[in-house]
């Protein structure tokens, strides 16, 4: 949680080579549309630094919270996490070795004001049974 707190202060402030300076040297960043609008890893700081500064002020992200519990095994602490963008909201996992990250995911999740109808939501679809005055396909 820290890790996360840390780095999207980083973002938030534009402070690129904070954010750069918390991976691990030969760390990487694989992003599925929600910072690069592209499918993208970048591998080590200067990479990720790069991009950063190409997207960063446009995505504005914002509002990481850790998902459940984040664990430890074999020196790698890792965990999910949301995140929302200017346009969209993402889900992420991060895996940190030595207090660095050596690997983190972004992914899209939806793009807002165009989240997909689910639950209660969701239209009900197609009507099953017999209807008074319903047309068939051949009327």
């Amino acid at each position: 949680a820290e890790w996360i707190a840390s780095f999207a202060g980083a973002l938030k402030e534009g402070n690129l080579t904070a954010a750069s300076d918390m991976f691990a040297a030969d760390g990487f960043w694989r992003d599925l549309v929600s910072f690069t609008w592209n499918i993208k890893t970048m591998e080590g700081e200067d990479a990720i630094r790069e991009m950063l500064a190409a997207h960063n002020a446009e995505t504005k992200p914002s509002n990481f919270q850790l998902e459940g519990e984040a664990t430890e095994a074999d020196g790698m602490i890792q965990g999910w996490f949301t995140f929302e963008t200017a346009v969209s909201r993402g889900k992420g996992h991060v895996r940190l070795r030595d207090g660095r990250c050596y690997t983190l995911l972004t992914t899209m999740v939806e793009l807002k004001g165009f989240e997909e109808s689910k639950g209660l939501s969701r239209p009900v679809g197609v009507q099953h049974g017999a209807v008074k005055g319903r047309q068939s396909w051949l009327e």
